[in-house]
């Protein structure tokens, strides 16, 4: 219902409408780990609600269209490659299974109508619950996938999905700076696929900015767009076809359980007074859009390492 009122009302003037955004996060953090509400720790619930949350993008999709929406429709997602942090086969095999929860679970759904058969005989009695019908409801055609990246996963039988090796450059957040992360995570895409348009609807980094003298010089943030935007031109001259491309943030905001101690904007907020100010990085950014405006189609700038 609500989705249908969302295609009444707007389908004729968003730019584009997403069901879900996240939804390994709302499902895994929230049920799994219970570090997002509502905070429970139970595979087999975050498992159900995983699915449930594919059926409902699915049931969504077929609302929206049943409005004749003319909005493009899509899903966006979390994804990072996983690497074994050894290259035994033990941790070679959790790296494989952690793939298959973290990207394979949620792309074979939506482009393949299954779920991946190694993971389900994991999860075993933990497997969600599904009925006839609802894989096929979950494979609508899609208009576009949002891609959600901010680092790589490194995975091993002995450490938790996510560890980060020794001497690596990290964000505020504890995230390993890897942009070749990017580049592999689409090119892979690309070729396990047969893909929509992608855009990448979140990359960025949290930083512990500092408003000094009216000026905010986050350079870190700068390089690590820059990368990062680069990484993505690398997957575009390998045929992946992206269409956008968008920095979270654009103001420093409440983030999930951190709340407002980690700033990933290119605006600063001084949460006291509500005063706005650009970051170096945002003063950057608005230059870069606008050369890249005038430039046209994607080329290596000089002077910067990345192609407007």
């Amino acid at each position: 219902d609500y989705a249908a009122e969302v295609a009444r009302r707007f389908g004729s003037r968003a730019a584009s409408i997403a069901t879900h955004n996240e939804p390994w996060v709302i499902a895994i953090l929230g049920h799994q780990a219970g570090t997002f509400a509502p905070g429970l720790k139970s595979q087999k619930a975050a498992m159900q609600v995983s699915h449930h949350l594919m059926l409902s993008h699915g049931i969504a999709l077929q609302a929206l269209r049943g409005q004749r929406c003319a909005a493009p429709l899509g899903i966006v997602l979390n994804q990072a490659p996983t690497h074994a942090v050894t290259d035994s086969p033990e941790d070679l095999a959790k790296a494989r299974l952690d793939d298959g929860l973290t990207i394979r679970w949620y792309m074979d759904a939506l482009l393949r109508g299954s779920y991946p058969e190694d993971v389900l005989e994991f999860l075993g009695e933990d497997a969600p619950r599904v009925a006839p019908g609802d894989m096929a409801t979950i494979r609508q055609p899609l208009d576009f996938v949002g891609i959600n990246y901010y680092t790589r996963n490194v995975s091993g039988t002995g450490a938790p999905l996510g560890p980060v090796e020794s001497g690596k450059e990290v964000t505020d957040m504890g995230w390993e700076v890897f942009p070749a992360g990017m580049t592999e995570l689409l090119l892979r895409l690309q070729s396990d696929y047969r893909l929509p348009p992608i855009h990448v609807t979140e990359n960025g980094a949290a930083y512990r900015d500092r408003l000094v003298g009216g000026r905010v010089a986050d350079v870190d943030r700068i390089r690590y767009l820059q990368s990062h935007i680069a990484a993505m031109a690398d997957a575009l001259e390998g045929g992946v076809d992206v269409r956008g491309y968008f920095v979270w943030s654009l103001l420093d905001n409440f983030e999930w359980a951190d709340g407002y101690s980690k700033r990933f904007g290119l605006v600063f907020v001084d949460y006291d007074t509500q005063q706005r100010t650009l970051k170096d990085s945002a003063l950057w950014y608005r230059q870069f859009c606008s050369r890249a405006g005038a430039s046209g189609p994607w080329r290596r700038a000089s002077g910067d390492g990345v192609r407007p």
